[in-house]
């Protein structure tokens, strides 16, 4: 192939990193996996990293026959987030994916975000819109925020995961790193670092499919999640400091969380704490108020809260007006 002005080959260019953590998934691995290698831009190489699985997911990788795809092993259990980097350090291609072992791309997911890396604004990282498939039926999350889009990022705006993630190793250099104190949303805490000094580009239409599963799994994942807020409130609380606002926000959409799992007690006291911080707010000095008077009137006030936005989304969707 032609030589690059730098003295890098096409191919070299061209070459998309595809990590793939996975911990006892043998049911599931072979459906992502496949759906890496199919993808319509070929010119890839999918790292498997075995986080020591205990059943059949080392046999089903052994069957796949694609020199593409390289397996490795961690002798004992150490978790996604080292599990991924252990995967991009060991990753050839100047960018780098993510595809969980439970998820699937749609073949042109890869060709679409190298289209938007080229696009012009330069940026460190892209994401894509996703279908998402909750046993009974699939809905479409459309990518939305991009930009130098910093402060949106610290919010952790939804819909992002790690599947829907592709980097720029030559732009992002050393900021490619999951922290492997932070259990979930891990892809929100790269994105803040990455957004910081780089543009982050958006695929609106959804190019992969999230699978969610039923019951204890997505409660565990709500509480996972709340836990990140937090996490990501203190890793970045001089950021904060300097944006009330932004700090009262967040702190709500935490109680929103806590909330959800049940947690009153820990809500009320994020609502008390959003108040504190941003007090010219009406929202959050209400509900702070009635988290004031205890905790019956708090739970009534923020679950008619939450069924009102309920209510005002349900009309949105009609296309109708709240």
């Amino acid at each position: 192939m032609d030589a690059l002005p730098d003295g890098d080959t096409v191919r070299e260019r061209g070459l998309v990193s595809v990590v793939i953590p996975t911990y006892n998934r043998a049911d599931l691995i072979e459906r992502s996996v496949k759906s890496a290698l199919q993808q319509t831009h070929q010119e890839l190489e999918v790292i498997v990293v075995d986080d020591a699985s205990t059943d059949q997911t080392p046999a089903v990788l052994a069957r796949l026959e694609d020199s593409r795809v390289r397996v490795i092993r961690h002798e004992r259990n150490e978790g996604q987030c080292r599990a991924r980097n252990r995967g991009v350090r060991e990753s050839r291609g100047r960018y780098v994916a993510f595809l969980d072992s439970d998820d699937e791309w749609l073949p042109p997911k890869v060709e679409r975000q190298l289209a938007r890396f080229a696009s012009g604004d330069n940026p460190g990282a892209t994401y894509t819109g996703m279908w998402v498939d909750d046993g009974s039926g699939r809905h479409v999350e459309a990518a939305r925020v991009e930009g130098r889009a910093f402060e949106e990022f610290l919010t952790l705006p939804g819909p992002i995961t790690t599947t829907g993630l592709m980097v720029d190793t030559e732009a992002v250099g050393s900021e490619l790193v999951f922290d492997e104190n932070i259990r979930c949303a891990v892809e929100g805490d790269l994105l803040i670092r990455i957004s910081r000094e780089h543009v982050v580009g958006r695929v609106a239409e959804p190019l992969y499919v999230r699978y969610l599963h039923a019951g204890e799994q997505i409660s565990r994942e709500t509480r996972c999640y709340a836990g990140a807020r937090r996490q990501i409130l203190n890793k970045y609380a001089d950021d904060f400091r300097q944006r009330p606002r932004l700090a009262a926000t967040c702190l709500f959409r935490l109680a929103l969380t806590e909330r959800k799992v049940g947690d009153y007690a820990r809500a009320r006291r994020t609502v008390l704490e959003a108040a504190e911080v941003d007090p010219t707010n009406l929202r959050f000095r209400t509900l702070g108020f009635l988290a004031s008077l205890g905790s019956v009137p708090f739970r009534l006030g923020l679950n008619a809260y939450t069924s009102a936005g309920r209510m005002r989304a349900a009309v949105a969707r009609e296309g109708g007006h709240a």
